[in-house]
């Protein structure tokens, strides 16, 4: 992560760093920026009543990590107000509602100013008057916050306040608060990215008020339009800006296309689990496979045995194995236990398939030769009697392939799985 990566919430036109209005502040992941500037100005009693229950909360959840990170959020803060919409389920939303920490504004006005730092000296300067000033409320860890480490019964928290601008009486027009974490059971502790609140200066444009933070951050901005000059039509802009709305709208079906295609490649390269894994994932993606190929997957029924596999009338009780070794007698008994069960359900002899991974650590290169057999003579000989197809991985895969590419149909090889007993020839 770049270390001047920096977002802007609530602002826009800025030089050097991306910009999003507070409606689009969930389509980015807010987590890959180094910095975030939240403009608060916006987050007024009318303008919160537009937003879903749940899009703070969501932002909370991604501050948190941000913070978690040690990523840093610096907010152009207002008076707090609150959403006026009735909510049964909870308190409504406040201007505030975006931060991990808990804010609260004190109402108040006064004019004495003390500034303590100077690293937001330019906009700190501006400021001639105060009319409010900023307090942890009680309770100033959120939910999300406290539940994202593991919840207050795991861990300890603290936050430290560091005021950068003072009223006569101390109390913070400018802070920096820091969250710490420890865990109750571990004696180390993890010290969270700052918050840094900043004063309202209503003398200010708001795009100003952020350029001015911006230039202290080390971004250099150039003298924006004002808001009325952005109404005004210059000849040729608006067929412009249609041709560019076009190429945009081209581009997002390009994305769209893009997307689907590396989702049908991803699903293909799964497949290619066949030859590496074992366990669960193993047998996921072999009775994938067979489904695709025409067969009927259900669940195990007579025993344990992995699924069944129904294809043209034939029932296969289906065993997978994946191994850093060769097919082993002990992976038919447990097989053939199942045919016996299935045959005193049934009256009917059962037929068994062992799909065996084997040497599944070495490359497909190194498999398959007399010092790695997938399947031992003995192996291949109980199975033959007791009716049971072995098919190995690398066999099974390169005629999965050949399936995938549509130089051989699917029943052509399920119909070898689900009728030979010992190993199973694809060529």
């Amino acid at each position: 992560m770049a270390a001047d990566k920096t977002l802007v919430i609530g602002s826009t036109g800025h030089a050097h760093v991306r910009c999003v209005e507070w409606r689009d502040a969930l389509n980015v992941n807010i987590v890959d920026f180094a910095r975030v500037l939240v403009n608060c100005r916006p987050l007024t009693s009318e303008f919160l009543n537009a937003f879903k229950s749940d899009f703070f909360e969501k932002l909370r959840i991604q501050f948190t990590r941000l913070l978690d990170s040690g990523g840093e959020i610096v907010a152009l803060g207002i008076a707090s107000q609150r959403a006026t919409k009735s909510l049964a389920s909870r308190l409504p939303d406040d201007t505030y509602s975006w931060s991990p920490i808990d804010i609260v504004t004190v109402e108040e006005a006064g004019d004495s100013i003390e500034i303590l730092e100077t690293d937001f000296a330019s906009l700190l300067t501006k400021m001639q008057r105060w009319r409010y000033w900023y307090r942890l409320s009680q309770s100033c860890l959120t939910r999300e916050l406290v539940a994202y480490y593991g919840g207050a019964a795991e861990m300890e928290f603290h936050i430290d306040t560091h005021p950068l601008a003072t009223n006569r009486y101390k109390r913070p027009l400018a802070v920096m608060f820091t969250a710490s974490v420890r865990s109750r059971k571990v004696d180390h502790g993890d010290k969270l990215g700052p918050l840094i609140l900043l004063p309202d200066v209503p003398e200010l444009d708001s795009r100003e008020a952020v350029n001015l933070v911006l230039e202290d951050l080390g971004f250099p901005q150039t003298t924006l339009p004002p808001e009325w000059a952005e109404g005004l039509i210059v000849p040729g802009v608006p067929k412009l800006t249609a041709e560019i709305a076009g190429r945009n709208a081209t581009i997002e079906k390009l994305e769209e296309e893009i997307l689907a295609l590396e989702s049908q490649k991803t699903e293909l390269e799964w497949y290619r689990k066949l030859l590496y894994e074992s366990g669960t994932e193993l047998e996921r993606v072999f009775s994938t496979c067979l489904e695709k190929m025409g067969g009927t997957i259900s669940p195990a029924k007579y025993s344990q045995e992995e699924f069944v596999l129904d294809f043209e009338g034939r029932r296969s009780l289906v065993e997978c194995k994946g191994v850093a070794k060769s097919a082993q007698l002990t992976h038919l008994r447990q097989l053939t236990s199942y045919m016996l069960q299935y045959q005193e359900d049934e009256g009917v002899a059962g037929h068994g398939v062992l799909f065996v991974n084997a040497w599944r650590t070495l490359r497909p290169s190194e498999r398959e030769d007399e010092a790695t057999p997938t399947f031992p003579p003995n192996v291949i000989e109980q199975a033959t009697q007791f009716g049971i197809a072995l098919v190995s991985s690398i066999e099974f895969f390169a005629a999965f392939c050949r399936f995938a590419e549509g130089e051989v149909g699917g029943p052509a090889i399920l119909r070898k799985v689900a009728t030979t007993n010992g190993v199973v020839e694809f060529t």
